[in-house]
């Protein structure tokens, strides 16, 4: 019977030194399976645990390889290398932790505010469409104020006389196409050096789409709220940007044929 424990704890010493020498050349799964041999042979087998549980370790399986190191210290509970490893897998296991609770936390906030803001969408009956493929080159998105059950949407004023824009990061719906204007226009564009844009010498427009995906063009006044054009069955409020069209009041040939492309 001795001889027989005797033959088995070489094996088992065996399998362990197979073990160091994978754990070295990093065939962690390797590591696995020769120790789990070494622990059916002896389940106490403190030295087994503890390199199991620096393969799991190193496969980022951070609840078994805490396990292993419970196990070992339960045969030895002294043998500082296995607390050491096991203080080491433990921090790096609550760090993970953190950063996925984290994650997950801002994920559902993304999520409620998306469901908050389509639910806003929805009551005002306001369309909305994507285009395929679309990616924003601004980081701004519609915003909204629960407090006050206000929408802001990041908008888009065009200048097509001039190839120019500007980016309003977040028009208040309760806001008219003017108020916007006179701050946009307050002090003159560099592309602009004479000033010929101010709200009272520009026509403003937006763009309308019929269930059939026909593009046209409405006229909006001054004294109009956004709310009103967000809401105009005939919008469309497009990957999550509003677009105006600003054009001078003077009747020129380029008006007359930035129009005629609308077929007006």
């Amino acid at each position: 019977m001795g001889k027989m424990c005797s033959i088995l704890d070489m094996y088992a010493f065996l399998t362990y030194v197979c073990c160091i020498d994978m754990c070295v050349t990093g065939n962690y799964r390797k590591v696995l399976t020769d120790c789990a041999q070494a622990l059916k042979l002896n389940p106490k087998n403190v030295k087994a645990l503890f390199r199991s549980a620096k393969a799991l370790f190193a496969l980022e399986m951070f609840p078994e390889a805490l396990d292993c190191c419970e196990h070992a210290l339960l045969n030895d509970p002294d043998n500082q290398p296995v607390k050491d490893e096991q203080a080491k897998i433990k921090a790096e296991f609550d760090r993970r932790e953190k950063i996925r609770i984290e994650k997950e936390l801002r994920e559902q906030k993304i999520r409620e505010k998306k469901l908050l803001i389509e639910g806003a969408l929805e009551k005002r009956g306001i369309r909305t469409a994507a285009t395929s493929g679309f990616k924003p080159d601004h980081p701004h998105e519609i915003q909204l104020d629960q407090e006050l059950d206000q929408l802001t949407v990041p908008t888009f004023f065009l200048y097509p006389e001039h190839n120019e824009s500007d980016l309003i990061q977040a028009f208040n719906e309760q806001d008219t196409i003017g108020e916007q204007l006179a701050e946009i226009f307050y002090e003159a564009a560099p592309w602009d050096p004479e000033h010929k844009y101010k709200p009272e010498t520009v026509q403003t427009y937006f763009e309308t789409e019929d269930q059939g995906g026909n593009i046209g063009l409405m006229k909006v006044g001054l004294n109009v709220k956004f709310l009103t054009v967000l809401t105009h069955k005939k919008h469309v409020l497009r990957d999550g940007l509003a677009r105006f069209i600003v054009v001078p009041k003077e009747d020129t040939q380029w008006k007359k044929d930035w129009l005629a492309k609308y077929g007006k």
